[in-house]
């Protein structure tokens, strides 16, 4: 799917999905363009707290058993970064 087609989508699922909520960054619709559900449902919420706020990016821990996602203010606003537990 080209960049056209997904801009005005807050995430692969579509606009309704949004619920009025500000439109997310490129970056983090580039980083769930591939997740799967599950995943995604997990990290948007996280998200979409970055982008009202627009003060700090997203740290994503993966776990051995699930992921976690939170906001990091050492993380610039619009980046999203991994990291193992």
């Amino acid at each position: 799917m080209g960049r056209s087609s997904r801009a005005p989508l807050c995430t692969p699922a579509g606009p309704d999905y949004c619920g009025g909520m500000k439109q997310l960054p490129e970056s983090y619709l580039a980083y769930i363009e591939d997740k799967d559900e599950d995943f995604t449902a997990t990290v948007l919420p996280i998200l979409r707290q970055s982008a009202a706020d627009q003060l700090h990016g997203v740290k994503v821990v993966m776990l051995p058993h699930g992921i976690q996602a939170h906001l990091d203010e050492t993380i610039p606003y619009g980046e999203v970064r991994e990291d193992a537990d």
